[in-house]
């Protein structure tokens, strides 16, 4: 569970965990604690439309206890090879099909990993992605 988790009421955090579990080869969208408008994206292995689809999805279901958002983050390492991967391709859609604004950062080395990585921020237009989803 993340750690904005503490915040939620029983039903709530029974809904995500549920969902959670149903969900565990799809894309997992979590609040932060950043701001209650700001979600993160998570397991981007799944094709840019089913990504966004499930990203739509689970803002509309998040209207029922005010846990809508309209930022989202994700980070994707790039690959040694420069092959292009989920979080790659999602932002590739999200600027073609003029979704809304994205930003990026520079590749960079995760000191962890070692991997280099990209950081996006998606900042939503919902209505575009609702036309898109059409």
């Amino acid at each position: 569970m993340d750690t904005g988790s503490q915040h939620l009421s029983r039903r709530q955090q029974r809904h995500r965990q549920k969902n959670h579990r149903r969900n565990k080869k799809v894309i997992v969208i979590t609040k932060t604690d950043i701001s209650c408008g700001v979600a993160q994206l998570s397991r981007l292995n799944r094709t840019p439309k089913v990504m966004i689809r499930e990203a739509y999805e689970h803002n509309e279901e998040g209207k029922e206890w005010a846990e809508e958002f309209i930022h989202l983050l994700w980070s994707d390492n790039l690959g040694a090879t420069g092959t292009t991967r989920g979080g790659q391709k999602l932002a590739i859609v999200i600027r073609e099909e003029k979704l809304g604004k994205l930003f990026v950062s520079r590749a960079r080395r995760n000191p962890n990993s070692g991997n280099q990585i990209k950081t996006w921020m998606w900042a939503v237009n919902w209505r575009a992605v609702k036309e898109y989803l059409k």
